[in-house]
């Protein structure tokens, strides 16, 4: 049955048709759910499985109903996807719950929690693309429901369902499943309220990792990927998908590889507009097979566990945190090293590094920074472009006095107003900032909290703490040794005792931190000590 022409709806029960068709070869499913009535009021449209997809009713619960055409291969695969789904249930919360099966005549009936379109679908609706799928009156629906609801932000940033999208996949990852077939149409908005929540489906294909499954060629390949004999195996190849998913929703609805393998190019310009995104985009699809054709870069390709932590998802809040770290880091450290990079963000930060950074601002903003009577701003120096930029963000409120007037006007009245404005003068500086704080101040201790502030636990391995104990011992002994309780007003002698006492104390604060197992814990311990030490995890 057509389901664009089903507007009276199909109300069935299982034993009575079961009764009028004895030749169909059904299973326990039937005299298990001899009582079901499955009633499909609405046709929503067709799934990206080629099931017909209905909104109704299953015993009085509310369902959206996915209908196959019985056959053995269906209702083999219909089985397997309600079995990883139940089995999936127990670790995930993030995904469609899949009530039942039911068979009925010449049909396979799968029940699921239910939801009000695909993510991909919504992209397209708001990007003004073609929705074939759906039926005209879902669409009329979904343009109507929509109303105000921001799908992206205008300064380009990820949108609250984009977020929701990548909290659906670090969940799988964390529970050691790889769904093998991510695609914009595979995470499914629930209505909350006024808004959109994400849940991620289509789990057909899930499996453990390391575990065995059905062999499978997806649709999409990037022109690195053919001829391999398995593209579609292990985490990193969910997120090469999911970063079509991410490209697909930043260009509002545009594929970013065409048919033959070739990229996009609309949609590689507005990707390369966004710099942010890019990157982040980069990382994803850098899999075994792209990683020799992909401009390479000393960034590793990046998990689901720590997208959220990339600079493309950072809030307003952590930001302006981020640059009061870049600015006291950059202040106090000098090296040859650290100058050739500052050198190399001067280049890619400024279109043209030999006017300064000054000549990007507005006129007027010109005038302010030149005549600044609290810092002085050199011109020619990147790092005082972050200071710049760090003041600013400090002072935004503080905005109305005499020597900031007409500040307002240019900069706005909040941070995340500052930002914009920033980030319009200067579209690579945070991107290019963190690149470079990221390469020289790994180990900082103020630089590590920021960084694995929000990030999950990740456990200390045992060859650190190894290493963390025999320095240790090392430094206490070499204390010992110049430590004697008779020389207390020896001022030298007084120096050691206290680099003594030191050790025991960070010491302490070390093993305490340690037992909540996390590195994050651990550099904590070493900021708040005041020790030296550094520590890196090989």
């Amino acid at each position: 049955m057509d389901p664009r022409k089903s507007a009276d709806g199909v109300k069935m029960s299982v034993a009575r048709a079961a009764a009028a068709d004895m030749q169909s070869p059904l299973t326990f499913m039937e005299r298990r759910n001899k009582t079901t009535v499955i009633d499909t009021e609405e046709a929503m449209g067709y799934g990206d499985d080629g099931s017909e997809l209905f909104e109704g009713t299953r015993d009085l619960r509310r369902v959206v109903v996915k209908r196959f055409e019985f056959s053995d291969e269906a209702y083999e695969a219909t089985y397997r996807e309600a079995k990883i789904h139940h089995r999936i249930e127990n670790d995930v919360e993030n995904i469609v719950q899949l009530y039942d099966i039911d068979v009925c005549g010449s049909y396979i009936y799968l029940s699921f929690k239910p939801w009000t379109s695909t993510f991909g679908d919504l992209i397209r609706i708001c990007g003004s693309k073609c929705t074939p799928r759906l039926t005209e009156v879902r669409r009329s629906f979904l343009k109507e429901f929509l109303g105000d609801i921001k799908l992206w932000e205008t300064s380009g940033g990820p949108s609250f369902l984009l977020v929701d999208v990548v909290s659906c996949v670090c969940e799988l990852h964390g529970a050691n499943i790889i769904h093998r077939d991510l695609n914009p149409d595979c995470f499914f908005m629930i209505r909350k309220g006024n808004t959109f929540r994400s849940r991620i489906g289509n789990l057909r294909l899930c499996k453990k990792v390391g575990g065995h499954g059905k062999r499978y060629v997806p649709k999409r390949l990037a022109p690195e990927q053919k001829g391999v004999d398995n593209p579609v195996e292990g985490l990193s190849s969910d997120m090469y998908f999911f970063g079509l998913v991410f490209a697909f929703s930043i260009t509002k609805g545009i594929e970013v590889f065409e048919r033959d393998g070739r990229y996009n190019s609309t949609a590689k310009a507005i990707l390369e507009s966004l710099p942010e995104s890019h990157q982040f985009f980069k990382n994803c699809i850098r899999t075994p097979w792209t990683r020799e054709s992909i401009n390479q870069s000393r960034y590793c390709s990046v998990t689901a566990q720590r997208a959220l932590l990339e600079p493309f998802f950072w809030s307003t809040d952590k930001t302006v945190r981020f640059y009061n770290i870049a600015n006291t880091l950059l202040a106090r450290t000098w090296s040859e090293d650290l100058r050739d990079s500052l050198h190399n963000l001067k280049g890619k930060v400024l279109k043209r590094p030999h006017q300064g950074w000054i000549r990007s601002l507005k006129p007027d903003f010109q005038t302010i920074v030149s005549s600044d009577r609290r810092s002085f701003y050199d011109r020619y120096n990147i790092t005082h472009l972050v200071k710049l930029v760090r003041n600013r963000l400090a002072h935004y409120d503080q905005q109305d006095q005499e020597e900031d007037e007409g500040l307002q006007e240019i900069l706005g009245t909040t941070q995340k107003d500052v930002l914009e404005y920033f980030r319009a003068s200067f579209p690579q500086l945070l991107l290019q900032t963190y690149h470079v704080i990221n390469k020289h101040f790994q180990t900082d201790p103020a630089f590590l909290a920021f960084a694995e502030g929000n990030a999950p636990q990740v456990p200390v391995s045992d060859q650190c703490m190894e290493k963390v104990s025999q320095r240790l011992s090392y430094a206490k002994e070499s204390a010992c040794r110049n430590v004697s309780v008779q020389s207390h007003g020896d001022p030298a002698r007084k120096l050691q005792k206290d680099r003594y006492d030191d050790f025991n104390r960070f010491e302490r604060r070390i093993w305490e931190a340690d037992e909540g197992g996390s590195l994050s814990n651990m550099y904590s311990a070493i900021a708040g000590s005041g020790s030296n030490l550094r520590i890196r995890d090989h």
